[in-house]
């Protein structure tokens, strides 16, 4: 009898061929009693294959992984090297080995395996983040540099080894160094907002605004999903004297991600307070409580502006919405009041 997926062209003994039907039944068994969550049968069955075949690595690895779902951090540990020692080339399993001593907390150790990673899939850009990775959080940051010199000679320059380069130089206070590596990567992926948005920030930081804000227009070009760069773009035209740009650009970003409810509702009274009762307010200032109908503020902002709009009982719903939040307003119920006061016999 042969084994099914034998690729030796040598005949199989009698033995042979029942001792590895075993191994292959046996871990079978396992995986089955592992899925059902029978960790106990699962285990033993696991054993069994282990007493034929210690370096069965298959079944190193679902002894580890059934260990490892139990939070047996120790056993699991054991049973992942013992995978890797019966089966050294295997890529997954070197990778595992990787991760445990990263959660364990062994940084050290867990990038010099990604780095034996490196060497054996020089191709492979993870292994070279991985051990990026654990060199930062073991504080080793000229091992950190030279994996990214690494990665950059075999895998050439890309956005994410330049975000990273510009990371290490910052936590390594170099800023200058952070601020060409993020000016190369300009240059090489332009208008690329993943390194426009921390060059504007290190730009903002050296209090070199000027430079600052023409990444931020270039940024509101190539990310017309970022309210915060709208926001930021926005303030900045109109202290050059450039209201009405700056001003639709503070309309812009209430409607798009990035700002904070408090960001929001700034900018929206800022713009009831310059222009009043207008449909570009009402359009703004009603959109902003449809994105937060559970935020205070926004029905204030509303009634705020009924007021201006000379429609007081418009402005009585909205002042309801915003009590039914926080029942302690007192100057929203001052507001009710005073309405009530001017139009008493219509309440």
């Amino acid at each position: 009898m042969l084994l099914l997926g034998c690729t030796s062209q040598k005949p199989i003994s009698s033995t042979q061929s029942s001792t590895e039907f075993m191994q292959t039944q046996g871990y079978h068994e396992a995986l089955r009693s592992y899925f059902k969550g029978d960790y106990s049968a699962a285990i033993e069955s696991c054993n069994n294959v282990l007493k034929i075949n210690p370096n069965h690595d298959a079944t190193l690895y679902l002894a580890s992984k059934i260990y490892f779902d139990q939070e047996n951090w120790n056993e699991s540990s054991i049973y992942l090297l013992k995978a890797s020692q019966a089966d050294p080339k295997n890529e997954f399993i070197t990778n595992e080995i990787g991760f445990m001593y990263s959660a364990l907390g062994n940084y050290m150790k867990a990038a010099e395996t990604y780095e034996r990673l490196i060497k054996e899939h020089p191709y492979a850009a993870a292994h070279y983040f991985a051990a990026f990775e654990n060199w930062l959080k073991a504080k080793d940051y000229k091992s950190a540099v030279k994996v990214l010199e690494w990665q950059k000679k075999v895998l050439g320059p890309s956005i994410e080894l330049i975000l990273n380069e510009s990371r290490v130089y910052r936590l390594t206070s170099r800023p200058e160094e952070s601020a060409k590596s993020l000016e190369e990567g300009i240059r090489l992926f332009p208008a690329e907002p993943r390194i426009l948005a921390p060059l504007i920030d290190l730009y903002l930081e050296n209090k070199e605004s000027e430079k600052a804000m023409e990444l931020l227009r270039q940024l509101c070009s190539a990310d017309t999903s970022n309210g915060y760069a709208r926001y930021l773009f926005g303030n900045y035209l109109i202290t050059q004297g450039k209201q009405e740009d700056g001003e639709k650009m503070l309309r812009e970003s209430v409607q798009l991600k990035g700002l904070s409810i408090d960001q929001k509702a700034e900018v929206v009274l800022k713009m009831n307070k310059a222009h009043g009762c207008t449909p570009e307010n009402e359009q703004l200032t009603f959109s902003f409580e449809e994105q937060h109908p559970e935020a205070f503020v926004a029905h204030t902002l509303c009634g705020d502006l009924k007021i201006l709009c000379d429609q007081p009982f418009a402005a009585l719903t909205f002042y309801q919405k915003a009590l039914a939040q926080d029942p302690n307003a007192f100057p929203v119920w001052q507001s009710q009041r005073s309405i009530a006061r001017c139009v008493p016999s219509e309440i």
